[in-house]
């Protein structure tokens, strides 16, 4: 199985989804090697203002570290407003 490699570098035509203006969140994985960091950090610049957070772990840490995922999750959708 292949995979294509256009939603690298190809933008995506969701407007009516991204005029909603939702809040965005990135989590890298820092053992991450299946592309070099420099792709994933571009891919991330194309959201509006993401929360970056960091986690340990490949690129299957879905099933390697789902704890340290679940960590990541809660705080990568942690409310910083203070409502």
């Amino acid at each position: 199985m292949t995979c294509p490699f256009g939603w690298f570098d190809q933008p995506i035509g969701l407007p009516r989804f991204f005029g909603l203006r939702l809040p965005a969140s990135y989590i890298f994985f820092r053992h991450d090697r299946a592309a070099p960091r420099a792709r994933y950090e571009a891919m991330a610049a194309r959201l509006r203002n993401p929360r970056r957070v960091e986690c340990d772990g490949s690129h299957q840490a879905m099933l390697t570290r789902p704890d340290a995922v679940a960590t990541a999750l809660l705080a990568a959708t942690a409310d910083t407003t203070g409502t």
